[in-house]
């Protein structure tokens, strides 16, 4: 989801989703080649169709090629519950070159952002604990996203720095068009900044 980060229409294209966009599943599979290896991980799945267990995994789904992820990282942030993952966990999956599926477990979820791909330097800056945190809402900006301020290192002081983005957001929220490309290039430059900060800057999304 990182590039959505970085480009501020997304917030209208997100506002469009509703209460009733179906269902979002998390599958932990094993996926089993004819010559016996296999290989575990996560899909994520969106649907009108509500998933039984009693169904064959690969007829609910109706693709053959999907992303897998092999390693996730999980974080409860006040109500929000986020996956993050990178490209190097993320493999394509075609899945006529397996003969067997196995659901292990799934997860129903609500409709959103529940996985988040970072690059391998952000992704690295999670730990297993749970980090300092700032929730940042602007309802004229997008009334079902979030800005959140993370970090690891309780060294670190989080309050200036969401003061100072929260402010951005009121810029923003004032006249959204217009301020769009200024916000943009301002909150391109923060992240990277925080980042080599030890702190990562993330836009999650919600339904309506």
């Amino acid at each position: 989801m990182k590039n959505k980060f970085f480009f501020v229409i997304a917030f209208f294209a997100l506002n469009i989703i509703n209460a009733d966009a179906g269902f979002a599943y998390r599958f932990h599979i094993s996926i089993i080649s004819e010559k016996g290896e296999t290989i575990n991980g996560y899909f994520y799945h969106y649907s009108y169709d509500e998933y039984d267990n009693d169904n064959a995994f690969k007829d609910y789904i109706k693709k053959d090629t999907i992303n897998l992820y092999t390693n996730i990282q999980t974080l409860n942030i006040g109500n929000t519950i986020i996956d993050f993952s990178t490209s190097n966990y993320k493999k394509p999956i075609d899945l006529k070159n397996f003969g067997d599926v196995r659901v292990n477990e799934y997860l129903n979820f609500a409709i959103g952002d529940r996985l988040i791909d970072l690059t391998s330097s952000e992704f690295n800056l999670i730990k297993t604990q749970q980090p300092q945190s700032q929730i940042l809402y602007n309802e004229k900006v997008a009334e079902n996203c979030i800005y959140l301020l993370l970090t690891w290192n309780n060294d670190k002081d989080l309050s200036n720095h969401y003061k100072e983005i929260n402010e951005k957001l009121i810029f923003l929220g004032e006249n959204v068009v217009q301020n769009q490309y200024e916000f943009y290039d301002y909150l391109k430059l923060k992240k990277e900044k925080l980042q080599d900060d030890g702190i990562l800057l993330i836009n999650y999304c919600s339904a309506l």
